[in-house]
């Protein structure tokens, strides 16, 4: 359990269950001429430091090998059927206001990979690699084309941006005693 979300645990008042984190699905839309996939290679860039955002990975497979900033590989024993294939989501609790126009990217990993494996004949297929925009000021265009992985407010890959609210706990003086006790 990391510091943070144990501070907010024991912080009475604004607590994390009244929070609602912003949710990203990690939807890879196949198209019609790819049914199923069996894998998924990519990276997601510009993602908020820990002091900005707590950042909680939720992916419809394990193990999960790499960094999800460095390159991820994901694979499936049951292959992820299409057009719209949710490969996970992540979860953003905001500690501090992000920027306007604040973007993360699907991009390709460190060794320069981004693809799926297609159940047919386990066949290496090049992907787009997709946005999500935080408190957009601007108008966010979501269509990719096929086959990408894309970033999306939800599982049918509706949109791309969201604004996102800062978590604000209120503290008391009891809870500094509570937080003084956990040390």
């Amino acid at each position: 359990m990391s510091l943070a979300l144990l501070l907010l645990l024991t912080l009475p008042g604004g607590s994390l269950a009244d929070y609602q984190p912003a949710e990203v699905y990690v939807v890879c839309n196949l198209g019609l001429w790819v049914e199923a996939i069996l894998a998924a290679e990519f990276a997601i860039d510009h993602l908020p430091g820990a002091a900005m955002a707590q950042v909680t990975e939720h992916w419809n497979t394990q193990p999960v090998i790499g960094k999800l900033e460095t390159g991820i590989a994901l694979a499936f024993q049951e292959p992820l059927a299409g057009p719209l294939a949710v490969l996970g989501r992540l979860e953003f609790i905001a500690w501090q206001p992000f920027p306007s126009d604040y973007v993360i990217d699907v991009v390709e990993d460190s060794w320069g990979v981004l693809k799926v494996v297609d159940a047919d004949g386990a066949e290496e297929i090049q992907v787009l690699g997709g946005r999500h925009t935080f408190n957009c000021s601007n108008w966010c265009d979501c269509h990719l084309g096929s086959p990408s992985i894309g970033l999306y407010t939800d599982e049918a890959a509706s949109a791309c941006c969201q604004d996102i609210d800062v978590f604000t706990p209120l503290a008391s003086e009891g809870s500094w005693g509570a937080l003084k006790s956990l040390y």
